[in-house]
């Protein structure tokens, strides 16, 4: 039996898991840094669910430049199904970035319920409902530290944001300082400067990846 996500497919049985691989088309792929998981060149409805790994997806514009526009961590989901209203959808590709196990589904099958309505399927829609609000929220909170002007602000809003979620002072940055500065959209060099003056100004502790918050007042203005 495949590997199956569980957060999609949380609080349903082995025995239906196993009857609802065949209906839904389930493939279990692995992938490599680098290497390009998905583009939506072309329309289709697979829908990735990540089980380990990291990946991104990357909008590539005419003139070349990339783009981040999600980073993506065990447990999230991505399908050319949420760029359906792009303006260009074919410009937009997943890519591996740590070694990664996904599971592929069809998403058409997640609501057209079997002939029985069974509770299991009604069970997998209501996972897939919370999943895309997880996935909204994280977007909103993208949008609200990139609505910042500078990039001091951005880090700030950033590390607020952490700090929040994880509920404590101290947490562990989801990828590497390279990647923070794409997920914000800035420089690095730009970026690592501002952190500088951020730690030599008594507001945050930057270590790899580990961050730590000396004054949480300090981020919140």
């Amino acid at each position: 039996m495949a590997i199956l996500a569980k957060g999609i497919f949380s609080d349903i049985n082995e025995i239906n898991l196993e009857q609802m691989q065949t209906c839904f088309d389930m493939r279990l792929r692995s992938y490599q840094p680098g290497e390009r998981i998905l583009s939506f060149e072309e329309p289709t409805s697979d829908v990735g669910v990540l089980l380990s790994g990291t990946a991104v997806v990357m909008r590539v514009q005419e003139n070349g430049v990339q783009t981040l526009m999600e980073y993506l961590g065990p447990g999230d989901v991505f399908g050319a199904v949420f760029f359906t209203y792009a303006v260009s959808p074919g410009s937009y590709s997943v890519y591996c970035k740590e070694a990664a196990r996904i599971q592929f589904f069809d998403f058409r099958h997640v609501f057209t319920p079997c002939a029985k309505a069974c509770k299991c399927h009604s069970r997998l829609i209501e996972n897939f409902l919370l999943m895309l609000s997880r996935k909204t929220t994280v977007l909103s909170e993208r949008l609200e530290i990139l609505s910042r002007r500078s990039i001091r602000d951005k880090l700030k809003g950033y590390f607020h944001i952490m700090s929040v979620k994880c509920g404590s002072d101290h947490f562990e940055l989801p990828f590497s300082l390279s990647t923070l500065a794409e997920y914000l959209c800035t420089d690095r060099s730009a970026m690592m400067r501002e952190l500088k003056k951020l730690r030599e100004e008594g507001i945050v502790e930057v270590n790899r990846h580990m961050v730590r918050i000396l004054s949480l007042e300090e981020l919140s203005d």
